[in-house]
């Protein structure tokens, strides 16, 4: 591994890269790798989960306990309520924001984004009797078709390693080989591996 072409034709020589993309971004990064054909098959059967998060920014405090709670609510999934207040130690102005986040989000990633404001605002009224008449000052809706991959049985053994054929080119990202489920702490433990497999490598006739 000599470096990297970008679209334009430009190219950017590396002593080493890291290759750190989703799985469903993957295609055509690796062509020349030996290896490659089974990476994208194991990319494509790894799949793609996503996630909607609301921001409802209300007229009054939810009354929660804590700076996240999660719901199982009546989408099927579970619904986590992250207060931000307590979060960021954010004082409101008029407003108090709460993030709703639906992993899973099959069925909500379709619909629009005020039948997706309207179905959290129900959510929150059915746990928090604070909310009964809580009003939307703002709202915000941010969809992620492909936020990780998709964790279910299975899956487990077909997560790549790190390591590549090629010694000075590393794969990393939550979909690769680690400990972790499709967190960002599956993501940091991979790009740990990566690079402490790049620091043992020695280039062939370095006798540093």
């Amino acid at each position: 591994m000599t470096g990297v072409r970008l679209v334009d034709g430009t190219e950017i020589p590396a002593d080493a890269v890291i290759c750190a993309v989703p799985n469903s971004r993957i295609h055509g990064l690796l062509d020349d790798l030996p290896e490659h054909a089974e990476i994208y098959a194991a990319a494509d059967k790894l799949g793609v989960t996503p996630i909607v998060s609301t921001n409802l920014y209300l007229d009054r405090p939810l009354g929660t306990k804590s700076a996240m709670e999660a719901l199982i609510g009546g989408t099927g999934v579970i619904d986590e309520v992250f207060d931000r207040q307590r979060m960021h130690h954010r004082t409101p102005d008029g407003a108090w924001l709460y993030c709703l986040t639906t992993s899973g989000a099959y069925k909500q990633i379709h619909k629009s984004n005020d039948e997706i404001v309207a179905e959290q605002l129900a959510l929150i009224r059915r746990y928090y009797p604070e909310a009964a008449a809580a009003k939307v000052v703002h709202a915000q809706v941010v969809k992620m078709p492909k936020a990780t991959f998709s964790q279910v049985l299975g899956t487990a053994g077909l997560r790549p390693g790190q390591r590549t054929s090629v010694p000075n080119l590393m794969l990393a990202g939550d979909w690769t080989r680690t400990d972790w489920s499709a967190t960002m702490e599956s993501a940091a433990q991979s790009a740990e591996r990566a690079v402490r497999a790049l620091l043992a490598y020695t280039p062939a006739g370095d006798q540093r």
